[in-house]
């Protein structure tokens, strides 16, 4: 999600249906971005692909960020925020490590 190619080739693909991201389902992968060095990356091909104004990330925590399940005995938690929230709030320096993305 992060290389040279994938998110921009998925970015022209949508351009070139002339449709716009509406959702997209990261799971837990951008806690493998911040490790790997590359979540910066990522975010910068995602602010390519052409997108609705309410288009939404769905993320999923799984027991490391200290989120609270929604049920007892769960071990993870879902969260959505749009990408345009996700842009501005690296953009704006809210968005320095994982946790950051659970704290909104």
């Amino acid at each position: 999600m992060s290389g040279p190619s994938a998110l921009v080739n998925v970015g022209k693909a949508i351009a070139a249906r002339g449709e716009k991201l509406t959702a997209f389902y990261v799971s837990n992968v951008e806690f493998y971005l911040f490790v790997d060095g590359s979540f910066s990356r990522f975010v910068t091909n995602l602010g390519r692909i052409p997108h609705a104004d309410n288009a939404v990330l769905i993320r999923s925590f799984f027991g490391r960020v200290g989120l609270a399940p929604a049920r007892r005995g769960d071990n993870s938690v879902s969260q959505l925020q749009t990408v345009d929230d996700l842009l501005r709030g690296v953009a704006a320096g809210r968005v320095r490590m994982y946790s950051d993305l659970a704290v909104r």
